[in-house]
């Protein structure tokens, strides 16, 4: 066993060596024996070790950690917006926004789209911490498949984007993602403070809505450099396209069924 993880690991090695941007050696995440570590342990934690720990526990108070905890994300992920929006505005616009190529060149156009590629990585990695909180408040509904599939799939695709294709079309993923997530961490923020003058009832719905529109884009902006002549790494494409299609699918069954049967389910009952 002992041997085929260390070939195995060999291999990734050799990969990586090979098809790495060498701009990324000097950031702080790197390899990716680090990221596989890192959602080996979360996904141990939260879909084991965590529920077992807490099996016996009554749930954590841990509400001050979390309303700073989604202040920072809707800070972080604010200026991560603006950032982006920065850099495909005003530094050096794209050609075409149906190509945007990685730029590996010497500009503090290249400079700064490496620099916001591995700050989105470091939010995603943050982001595990939502199913860690879940554990901690023993809200063992939430962890559902849909939920930490997203997580360690965003964590790691944002990896694969930073360290082998830092640019180009995941600078659009970076600018629509951190909006809804800006808009998704404000209402987490005010649920929590549960302020009388702020009604969140029914805004999570429209939150679902505007994450699913954000797939929409994130297939349709990959799904065309499929069909176009576009000097973007062939991985990437059909990477950020087949998970946009997936996820897409998974939050749409996710919403038919939290809301449009539970519409249709609230009618047939007034009507009886």
């Amino acid at each position: 066993m002992a041997s085929i993880i260390t070939n195995i690991l060999d291999k990734l090695k050799k990969i990586d060596e090979t098809y790495k941007d060498p701009r990324t050696e000097s950031v702080f995440i790197g390899s990716p024996q680090f990221i596989f570590s890192i959602l080996s342990i979360y996904t141990i934690y939260v879909l084991y070790l965590g529920p077992k720990i807490m099996a016996n526990r009554s749930p954590r108070n841990i509400k001050g950690i979390l309303l700073l905890y989604n202040f920072a994300q809707v800070a972080l992920n604010g200026i991560l917006a603006v950032w982006s929006l920065y850099r495909l505005i005003i530094l050096r616009p794209y050609d075409s926004l149906l190509c945007m190529t990685v730029q590996k060149d010497n500009t503090e156009a290249a400079s700064v789209e490496l620099r916001i590629v591995y700050s989105y990585l470091l939010l995603k990695m943050l982001d595990l911490m939502d199913t860690v909180f879940f554990v901690l408040r023993k809200s063992t509904k939430q962890i559902t498949f849909l939920h930490v599939y997203h997580h360690i799939m965003v964590a790691l695709g944002s990896f694969l984007y930073a360290r082998y294709s830092p640019g180009g079309h995941v600078l659009m993923i970076s600018i629509l993602n951190s909006i809804v997530h800006v808009v998704m961490y404000f209402y987490y923020l005010m649920s929590a403070l549960r302020l009388k003058y702020f009604n969140v009832a029914g805004l999570k719905k429209y939150i679902t809505q505007l994450q699913l529109l954000q797939f929409v884009i994130f297939v349709i902006s990959f799904g065309i450099t499929l069909f176009i002549e576009c000097d973007y790494q062939l991985w990437a494409k059909i990477w950020g396209c087949f998970q946009s299609v997936f996820v897409l699918l998974l939050f749409l069954n996710f919403y038919l069924k939290s809301y449009l049967q539970k519409s249709k389910q609230k009618s047939t009952y007034k009507t009886q």
